[in-house]
C-alpha cells in the first residue's frame, strides 16, 4: 500500500528533507496521519454528495437518508479501532 503526499514547496528545499523525513513509512503510522483527517462530519459529508438512487434500502435502513446514517455509524465505528489493519495484530 502507499501512500501519496503531495507537499507545495516553493523556495523550501532547505527544509524538504527534513519535512519528508518525519513522513510515516508503515501502515500503522500512515493510519495514525489519515485518521487526523477523518471523522464523523467527514462522513456525513462525502455520504451527502452519493445520490439517493445508488443507495438501495435494506432491512433497517428503509431510504436513503437511514442508508447514509447507517454508513456513518459503521465508518465512525471502524475509525475507532486498528483490528482491521493487516499488522494491527502483531
Amino acid at each position: 500500500m502507499k501512500l501519496i503526499i503531495q507537499i507545495p514547496c516553493y523556495n523550501e528545499a532547505p527544509t524538504l528533507a527534513e519535512t519528508i523525513e518525519v513522513l510515516p513509512r508503515e501502515l500503522p503510522g500512515i493510519d495514525a496521519v489519515l485518521r487526523g483527517f477523518l471523522g464523523e462530519s467527514v462522513f456525513t459529508d462525502v455520504l451527502a454528495k452519493i445520490p439517493d438512487e445508488w443507495l438501495e434500502p435494506v432491512p433497517g435502513a428503509d431510504d436513503p437518508e437511514a442508508v447514509r446514517a447507517a454508513y456513518v455509524d459503521f465508518l465512525t465505528a471502524r475509525l475507532g479501532t486498528t483490528q482491521w489493519l493487516p499488522r494491527a495484530a502483531a
